[in-house]
C-alpha cells in the first residue's frame, strides 16, 4: 500500500517539475522580448531627441549651432547602435533558448520591425537631416 502513494507522489512531482520548468522557460523568452523591446524604445528616443536639437533649436551664434547639430547627430548615431546591438543581442539569446511546444513564437515579427525601423531611421539620418 505504501508503494502505491509513493509512485503516486512521485509521478505528480515530476508532472510539477515539468510544468514549471515549461513556465520557466515562457516567463525567460517574455523576459528577453521585454528587454530588446526596451532597447528599442531607448533607441527611438536617442533618435527623436538628436532630431529635435538639430530641427527645432535654433542658435544665434553659429559655433552653438554647430554644437546642437554635432550633439543631435550624435544621439542618433547612439540610437542607430542601440537598435543594431539590441538586435543583436536578442538574436544570440534566441538561439540559446529552447523551443516551446504550444508557444507562439514572435521573434520573426520582433527582428522584422526592428529592422523595419532600423532602415527608417537610416533613410532619415541620411537624406532629412
Amino acid at each position: 500500500m505504501q508503494k502505491k502513494n509513493s509512485d503516486k507522489t512521485t509521478q505528480d512531482n515530476n508532472y510539477f517539475a515539468t510544468d514549471t520548468t515549461l513556465l520557466a522557460q515562457m516567463r525567460t523568452k517574455l523576459a528577453t522580448e521585454r528587454t530588446f523591446l526596451s532597447w528599442i524604445r531607448t533607441g527611438l528616443a536617442c533618435v527623436a531627441g538628436g532630431i529635435g536639437i538639430i530641427k527645432f533649436i535654433n542658435f544665434h551664434e553659429d559655433n552653438h549651432q554647430l554644437a546642437a547639430k554635432i550633439s543631435g547627430n550624435f544621439l542618433i548615431l547612439i540610437g542607430i547602435i542601440f537598435f543594431i546591438f539590441s538586435l543583436i543581442n536578442y538574436l544570440n539569446i534566441k538561439h540559446i533558448l529552447p523551443d516551446i511546444a504550444g508557444f507562439k513564437d514572435t521573434s520573426t515579427t520582433i527582428v522584422t520591425l526592428a529592422v523595419l525601423i532600423l532602415i527608417l531611421l537610416s533613410f532619415v539620418f541620411l537624406f532629412i537631416i
